[in-house]
Order: C-alpha cells, then structure tokens, then sequence
C-alpha cells in the first residue's frame, strides 16, 4: 500500500495511506483506474488551490483516466473547520483540479494524529475510508536513496508542480518512505475504524 507523509503525492490502483492526519488533511481523488493521493499541509484558500493546482500536473502526467468522486478527510477541530470551513476548502481543492462531480468531505473527529486509509470500490466508485489514532498506531520510516523511477511517491513543488524526489529534512537528498504502519498492542482488537455516515458529508461540485 502506498503511503504518503506531508506534502507526498502519489498514485496506486488500490489503495492509499496517509499516516498522522493531525491539523493536515488526506486529500484523495478517485479515477476510474485508482486513487490520487496528496498529504496536505495548507491552511489557506489561495495556498491550496495552487497546489490542487500542483497536483493536477501530477496527475497529467500518469496515464489518462476520468474522475469520478474526491475526497478530503480531516480532523476538523484540529484543523480549524470545525463549523463549515472545510467546504470552502473541498471547493477551492476542486477548483484547482479542474474537478466537477461527487465529492465528500470526512472529518475524522480525533483529537490527535490520525492514520486514514483509503481502499478503492471500483464497483461503486467509492472508497472504503478507515482510521486510528496515533496512540494506537506503529510507524517505521527509511531514508534511501533508490531513484525516482524506482518509488511512487512525489512532492508538490517545482517547475512541473512536483520533485521527482522528496529530499528528507536532513537535506541529504534521499527519499523518506514508510517501511512499516500498523496497529500496535493498545489497540483493543488490532483493527481500523471505519468511517460512518455521521462523519462524511457528500456534496456535488458544479
């Protein structure tokens, strides 16, 4: 499974994860043939809307495929939208996509980081959206060096919207992967949750 860390895009035909969703949002847009995924880290408008923006080159450049749903899931109190906010930012996030159709807007209602995973229904075209809170999660991560070509991950920023290589903190150019997410020993029966109708809230982009 895919997993991407903040400001990671990526693509997979099945699933995609995004560990520790605290003030940051998952943001996911589902294709006929898989799943979009970008770790956000904006908080405004105009921010997000550039890098929607970003994201769309990202996806132009995998093999062409029609949309069909978007979604954004976020701790909303945490993130600040805990009234209706977190529309406007659904609406600016397609916008800069160029996106029209179904999209839903998820608030994980956790008071800390979160993992949420996103697994593709091709049937429905929808997604199975699970999360954990970090208490109650294992992460692992592992610098390399493997080249672009080798990972799927990627990072918003450059001349075509996005770096063929995310360069860790440390600035020594390798690329930071997770090796390892998974529930640990506090975790009353070792599963995720699933998302449930009254967290998700469905809504037609014009």
């Amino acid at each position: 499974m895919l997993q991407l860390l903040e400001r990671q895009v990526g693509f997979d035909d099945a699933s995609i994860g995004f560990p520790s969703v605290d003030t940051c949002m998952a943001v996911v847009l589902q294709t006929e043939t898989g799943l979009f995924g970008w770790h956000s880290l904006n908080t405004s408008r105009d921010a997000m809307e550039k890098n929607a923006g970003d994201l769309l080159m990202f996806v132009r450049s995998q093999p062409t495929s029609v949309p069909v749903r978007l979604y954004v899931a976020m701790n909303r109190e945490q993130h600040g939208q805990a009234g209706g906010g977190w529309r406007a930012e659904l609406e600016a996030i397609a916008e800069g996509l160029h996106y029209h159709g179904p999209a839903t807007g998820i608030d994980l209602k956790v008071n800390e980081g979160t993992y949420v995973q996103f697994e593709r229904n091709a049937g429905s075209r929808t997604c199975q959206v699970s999360y954990k809170r970090n208490s109650k999660m294992d992460y692992e991560t592992f610098a390399t060096r493997l080249h672009a070509s080798s990972i799927r991950h990627r990072q918003l920023g450059g001349a075509n919207g996005f770096k063929e290589v995310y360069t860790s903190a440390a600035g020594d150019g390798k690329t930071k992967v997770y090796t390892k997410v998974q529930t640990n020993a506090t975790s009353a029966n070792g599963q995720l949750n699933s998302v449930s109708s009254s967290q998700s809230n469905s809504i037609t982009i014009a």
